[in-house]
């Protein structure tokens, strides 16, 4: 028999993997990692037969045309034919459970490279899986004849079990009906379904790998043991170290303590609502070290809203567990603004496969391994199961994401034995929301025991009203601003106009004042640079310090100012601004006495702020002015304290109220009532779509409806966790100025991308409506000589070392 090839090793046209080898590592790795959901022989199966198709002369005729670069119209299509043989064997007596599982398995193999999952309906009612599995002319026949006989005799024993579809379909019934409904169970067996693709992804991909290095493929490549018991004695350790007087120190060894002992609790769903500055970051790790060690668990998720947050937490979880390490070795930092360009071939391994002990990555990785478009995030979603995931900051989480990620994390935590962590001092309340979206949270999940009385004790700022009739106009603010006495204050904005005018306000008016302005005008590596040398200034004391800010610094900025201002927004961004004021505790009376600092609200008159397009902040601030007569009406009720947590209850529950379930599923098209959530569960308006459409066909064309009819890749592609119409643009900020002259240079596709990595950190997005008017200005230039990419540069003269880009200073709208 021949030795039929699966691909040439990269860089050879002489040496290749023997198919049956790779597809027996296939699957050999897919069992394993679908044992964490109880569908090893399934996963089994995909592996053996993702590449049957290349089991044929003719796709071994195309390889080797590819090989010698002979110019090739079309690709030759190797993945419908063992999609088609499973779906045959499975489906072939027309039982509704027998078509359920063949299609999902067929899918998962057919769809393994490009965009992941098909629409198995379209949302115009068009049958995309049906249409594949029908689809003539793969040398479906030859291939079968020519299987490997090791690999045919493990599908023939697995076929031969009389009870492998009634086992298979009773494990997806316990994954799917976690009791909330038709809706939630089809949901879950989407998200079952691309687990699998995500097992199978990882695993062909891993096989291609071991076999490009010259690596066994054995267990232990893909699946990295972490020894907790050693990472927990060094984070023991290092919490000996910290200073135990003191009264607040006392409180974040309570808290410590509290998270270690919660850790002993089975996995689930629970809560950490403790004050700013309580310690969460290392409690929380606590709690995952030891959870994890005594649950066996694979792998500890850190996941952060911003890349402000994740560096800094990064930083110290990695000084601990790791000192002197790399990332990605026991610690992985991913998030996409990391400058990469000097990172070992390990760290870009670890980033696309999750297969590290330790991941700190944002939220936006986090629902993009679960909703995002395109294998290379597919890929990693298995890895989130049998884990321990700590959310930072989750009252951040962007509200038309809100019943994806409560039933994901529901599904996570019940059908993939994962537990999770809430961190914040704001909990948006998601276990209070409308059944059968509420996210339902462990017994006896909270593990502060006495919230009141833990904000009271670490209390560190009054939250001051000044709100008044009709608004604060900018000048207004201004003046407020020089009336206060404190040495240095943080003012918050709400938009970016507003900080550059009320920053060259200040500037010009006090030039011996250092004035600090910080927005997303300025790249991430500007803003990083800033913030450092801001933090030194105010360690100093030496001179009056005034910072003008967008919400940017709310992120978990590490800094304390001696008092605060808050444009009106939402209470969770007031509180975080309240965060950065005495965060430390160390304000003094004249007698040396502990004293509050002071965050004031102010509300800006509407010509001075323009926010038509930011519905959640508008919502956020009419909630917040509801929050306050409340508190007015009754400050008695509330001990006389603005940042009561039963106010904070009443924000969130009256702020979520503000929203249509069709706000909260994330809308996706205009004219329809689809939501992404609905395209991922019932997908009932494609489904009405493809019942009109079969009115006319004859009975053998029309294809039995299953659960498994999700529009994935319509939702996938719509999907978008910060949805934002804005285009990058390079800055010529310090290194950003290199780049950009490297751009010009005409280098080679390699140099382009290492290059364009770099620039993440030197750019700053600007809307596409505005992209035209800025390039008609000559305020952004694209780089012509490459071609197929549209690179967008800002000349020298547009950025300001002090504002970042700063078009407006020309009179440009």
């Amino acid at each position: 028999m021949n030795q039929y090839k699966a691909r040439y090793k990269t860089g050879s046209d002489k040496e290749f993997q023997l198919l049956s080898s790779h597809c027996q590592e296939t699957s050999m790795y897919t069992e394993l990692f679908a044992k964490e959901i109880g569908l090893p022989k399934p996963a089994l199966l995909t592996g053996l037969l993702h590449d049957l198709g290349k089991n044929c002369e003719p796709w071994q005729d195309y390889l080797d045309e590819k090989k010698l670069s002979i110019k090739i119209t079309d690709k030759k299509d190797h993945a419908s034919a063992g999609g088609q043989f499973l779906y045959g064997k499975i489906a072939q007596n027309g039982d509704i459970h027998n078509e359920l599982v063949g299609q999902l398995l067929a899918a998962c193999i057919m769809y393994h490279h490009g965009s992941g999952l098909p629409d198995v309906i379209k949302p115009d009612g068009t049958a995309k899986l049906h249409d594949r599995l029908n689809k003539k002319e793969i040398n479906l026949n030859e291939a079968v004849v020519n299987l490997d006989e090791s690999i045919r005799q493990k599908i023939d024993a697995i076929f031969s079990d009389e009870n492998f579809i009634t086992d298979t379909m009773n494990t997806l019934e316990k994954l799917s009906d976690l009791g909330k409904g038709k809706a939630n169970s089809s949901f879950n067996i989407g998200l079952t379904a691309r687990f699998l693709s995500s097992c199978l992804i990882d695993a062909d991909r891993s096989s291609s790998t071991f076999y490009d290095r010259g690596i066994p493929a054995t267990i232990e490549a893909v699946n990295v043991k972490a020894d907790w018991g050693v990472l927990r004695g060094l984070l023991e350790a290092r919490l000996d170290q910290f200073p135990k007087e003191g009264k607040i120190n006392e409180i974040r060894r309570d808290i410590s303590a509290r998270c270690a002992d919660y850790a002993d609790r089975e996995s689930g769903i629970y809560t950490l609502t403790a004050a700013t500055g309580a310690g969460k970051t290392l409690a929380a790790l606590r709690y995952a070290l030891i959870h994890a060690e005594k649950y066996k668990k694979e792998r500890i998720f850190i996941i952060a809203p911003y890349t402000s947050i994740l560096d800094q937490n990064a930083d110290v979880i990695r000084n601990i567990l790791d000192p002197g390490g790399e990332n990605g070795r026991i610690v992985l930092e991913h998030h996409s603004n990391l400058d990469q360009s000097d990172m070992a071939e390990y760290y870009i391994d670890s980033s696309q496969t999750w297969n590290v002990p330790i991941i700190i990555t944002t939220m936006v990785q986090f629902l993009e391994a679960l909703f995002g478009f395109g294998t290379k995030k597919i890929r990693r979603m298995h890895r989130l199961t049998n884990s321990v995931i700590i959310f930072d900051e989750v009252q951040t989480l962007p509200v038309s994401c809100a019943y994806l990620f409560t039933w994901a994390l529901q599904y996570l935590c019940q059908s993939g034995n994962a537990s999770a962590l809430l961190c914040t001092a704001t909990q948006p309340g998601f276990d209070k929301l409308e059944e059968p979206y509420r996210l339902q949270l462990s017994p006896s999940n909270e593990i502060i025991p006495e919230i009141t009385e833990h904000f009271k004790a670490l209390k560190r700022v009054e939250l001051i009203d000044k709100t008044k009739k009709g608004g604060w106009t900018l000048d207004e603010a201004a003046e407020f601003i020089e009336y206060l006495p404190e040495q240095n204050i943080l003012t918050v904005v709400n938009t970016k106009p507003q900080a550059q005018k009320l920053y060259a306000t200040l500037i010009k008016k006090h030039p011996d004042w250092e004035i600090v302005h910080l927005s997303t005008n300025m790249c991430p590596a500007h803003r990083k640079k800033i913030i450092e040398k801001l933090k030194k200034t105010l360690r100093a004391k030496a001179e009056k310090c005034v910072c003008i800010s967008t919400r940017l610094i709310e992120a978990g900025v590490d800094i304390d100012f001696d008092a605060a201002i808050r444009f009106l927004a939402g209470f969770d961004s007031v509180i975080q601004t309240a965060g950065r004021c005495n965060r430390n505790g160390l304000l003094r009376d004249s007698l040396g006495n502990p004293i509050n600092g002071k965050t004031y609200i102010i509300n800006i008159v509407r010509g001075d702020e323009n926010i038509s397009s930011l519905k959640e902040l508008k919502l956020g601030q009419a909630v917040m002015e509801q929050v306050l007569r409340q508190f007015h009406a009754d400050k008695v009720r509330y001990n006389r304290d603005l940042l009561h947590p039963a106010l904070i209850d009443l924000y969130f529950l009256y702020f979520f109220e503000g929203f249509s379930e069709t706000d909260l599923k994330y809308k996706v098209f205009s004219g329809r009532n689809d939501t992404i959530l609905d395209l991922l569960s019932t997908n009932g308006e494609s489904k009405s779509e493809y019942k009109e459409f079969i009115k006319s066909k004859s009975d053998d064309e029309k294809k039995c409806l299953t659960r498994f009819c999700q529009s994935f890749e319509s939702a996938w592609k719509a999907f978008d966790v910060i949805a934002s119409d804005t285009v990058a643009v390079i800055v010529s900020f310090e290194k950003g100025r290199d780049i950009i002259n490297d751009l010009y240079a005409d280098p080679d596709q390699k140099r382009i991308e290492e290059l364009l990595r770099e620039a993440q950190q030197y750019s700053v997005n600007v809307y596409c409506k505005d992209l035209a008017h800025l390039i008609n200005a000559r305020v952004v230039k694209q780089i012509e000589n490459i071609a197929d990419s549209k690179i967008y540069v800002v000349e020298r003269e547009y950025y300001d070392d002090h504002v970042g880009l700063n078009y407006n200073a020309d009179g440009l709208p």
